[in-house]
């Protein structure tokens, strides 16, 4: 474990801005990121709304080897941001990261910066520094149809949905080192230029291309397909994985972002042979029932492919699912359980696992939650994992009166062997938003939320009882080590 990382209450380690009062009395539409690097420094990102809505920037600090936290930094080349769609941060264990935002299209006050998905790198050493990458993609489908990933030794791949009056295609643009011209893999061609690619991930270790997308031949429908590609061989046509149908049920949309609903699926890989994928989807047309699927991929059986539905289709999955997998192919699939739509009302927090590839354990509800307070529906599941199987979680909870101003987040620990250990609380506070977990190989591990403060906050950092209703607010942001 790091040495400057002695279990520590919440501080505060920038400031997102003043709180904008919404009509639904619920949070600023905030996205966070956060990533815990070996050497035991971290990184914290976060989205900065400004006086114009979609005009987002990008707001960062580091947590340094001498067990501070640096002044707040702002990305310069961060406009135009789209706090809705999320931010995508993905690290390596040697102190190298790079972040990805959403763009909006571009506006009067901004010129030259149309829609495309930006890329930052970072990296951490002894003095904290950053460099902007030159990767802008154009996509049809705004955020969820990009991700990102950072290769060794300096690389940064970025999957795209890249739409053309002829046709709209998937490609793949890996950056080898900084200032270089990408080398661009041009992924499966779907014919109808207006048909949507949904979201695409690329599984570098494979060179295997998810992605979803709508099915031409029965409106309604999502295709979950698969297809090689690589650099060094031709691509070969997708093959279909699954099929499924869009739920019509609403999702929470708790913090005013579509970030928490926008990717009703996730991927994760390792470096074995065995992927895997959470989805809410139907796989029949009854579509105002929303069931949870977690799929197996086999790459060493010709990609064999397992669905097995996790949840009741009664049931209402309120946020998306939150899936990680170490390097030894065990996964771990976190989600949440509500009775009906409504972002205060409570939530079961439910896990299963796959070990190295095998069928998934019987969903249960995670324990020791229950005395600390009531998980709420609305807020994503923050969920990380290292490569030895450690993971960390984070979700947020109330004490049962439903009051903005008693809010906290609950966090736990887990291992495939031990399970989920004692789960603990921060202090309460307001109007909590953008939970996010970070562990490294060591298992340190960081909490990193933002919440609103007033000038009449307690000394301990919590909320007031009661606020009056003129009390001006301010969101900042905290960090948690554990």
């Amino acid at each position: 474990m790091c040495q400057n990382w002695s279990t520590a209450d919440a501080v505060e380690i920038g400031v997102v801005g003043t709180e904008v009062e919404r009509a639904d009395g619920l949070p600023t539409a905030v996205d966070a990121a956060v990533a815990v690097m070996n050497d035991c420094q971290a990184l914290a990102t976060w989205t900065t709304p400004t006086d114009e809505p979609g005009r987002d920037i990008v707001s960062w600090t580091a947590f340094d080897n001498s067990g501070q936290w640096i002044e707040q930094a702002v990305l310069p080349q961060s406009k135009n941001v789209h706090a809705g769609w999320g931010l995508r941060l993905r690290a390596s264990e040697d102190g190298r990261a790079v972040l990805g935002w959403m763009v909006d299209p571009e506006s009067p006050d901004t010129p030259g910066w149309p829609r495309g998905y930006y890329a930052a790198r970072f990296e951490l050493g002894a003095t904290v520094g950053h460099e902007v990458e030159p990767v802008k993609l154009e996509s049809s489908y705004p955020g969820a149809s990009s991700d990102l990933d950072i290769l060794a030794p300096r690389g940064v791949l970025v999957t795209s949905h890249v739409k053309r009056p002829e046709a709209s295609e998937l490609e793949v643009h890996v950056y080898a080192r900084h200032n270089v011209t990408p080398t661009v893999i041009k992924g499966p061609v779907v014919e109808q230029p207006n048909l949507a690619v949904m979201d695409s991930y690329y599984d570098y270790d494979h060179e295997k291309l998810l992605w979803r997308s709508e099915d031409r031949d029965q409106p309604g429908a999502i295709q979950l397909k698969m297809a090689d590609l690589s650099t060094a061989q031709a691509v070969r046509e997708g093959r279909l994985i699954g099929r499924y149908f869009e739920c019509t049920r609403g999702w929470v949309n708790g913090a005013g972002s579509a970030a928490e609903f926008a990717r009703p699926w996730t991927v994760a890989t390792s470096l074995t042979p065995y992927s895997a994928a959470a989805m809410v989807a139907p796989t029949t047309r009854d579509i105002d029932k929303c069931p949870l699927q977690l799929i197996r991929i086999d790459h060493s059986a010709g990609g064999k492919v397992d669905s097995t539905q996790m949840t009741s289709p009664d049931t209402f999955i309120p946020v998306a699912p939150a899936l990680v997998m170490d390097e030894h192919g065990n996964a771990l699939a976190v989600w949440k359980e509500a009775v009906d739509h409504g972002p205060s009302l409570p939530a079961k927090l439910m896990w299963s696992a796959s070990i190295q590839g095998g069928p998934w354990s019987t969903p249960q509800a995670i324990p020791t939650l229950a005395p600390l307070g009531s998980v709420v529906s609305r807020g994503s599941i923050a969920l990380a994992m290292n490569g030895d199987g450690k993971a960390v979680a984070a979700v947020i909870a109330q004490d049962g009166n439903a009051q903005p101003t008693k809010e906290f987040v609950v966090y736990g620990r887990f291992d495939f062997t031990g399970g989920w250990s004692e789960w603990k609380k921060t202090a309460d506070t307001s109007k909590l938003s953008a939970p996010k977990v970070g562990i490294n190989r060591s298992g340190a591990a960081m909490l990193v939320y933002t919440a609103t403060t007033h000038d009449l906050d307690r000394e301990d950092g919590g909320a007031p009882d009661a606020l009056p209703g003129d009390t001006p607010a301010s969101r900042r942001v905290y960090a948690l080590r554990f």
